[in-house]
């Protein structure tokens, strides 16, 4: 049995001058559609592996793709470790969602 693959498994987490930016490593677009919901449910505040301390820091957050390689950028006063404990706390499964002809996606919790 595959073990559970996170958003830890397929990140790099970088200082900016603006907080951090979460490199995706993974180019599958079952990972890229399951990080994408994970981004939206963290910017409306629906998520809990963020600690509220954490959260108050946050000014924005962001998933971007540029010439191919997707990213997350979150503005705010936040560090490295800050994030890699958040993502540490982070049940989400990646690569699990399941990407319908019309665009629409479903993903595993």
């Amino acid at each position: 049995m595959n073990a559970k693959k996170t958003i830890k498994d397929i990140s790099l987490v970088k200082k900016t001058t603006e907080g951090v930016m979460i490199e995706i490593t993974s180019r599958d677009e079952k990972d890229l559609k399951a990080v994408q919901g994970m981004v939206e449910s963290c910017a409306t505040g629906a998520c809990d592996c963020m600690k509220p301390e954490t959260k108050e820091k946050v000014k924005g957050m962001e998933f971007k793709t540029v010439q191919g390689q997707s990213a997350i950028y979150i503005n705010g006063d936040l560090s490295v470790a800050e994030i890699h404990e958040t993502m540490d706390r982070s049940t989400k499964e990646v690569g699990c969602c399941t990407i319908s002809e019309t665009g629409g996606s479903a993903c595993c919790s």
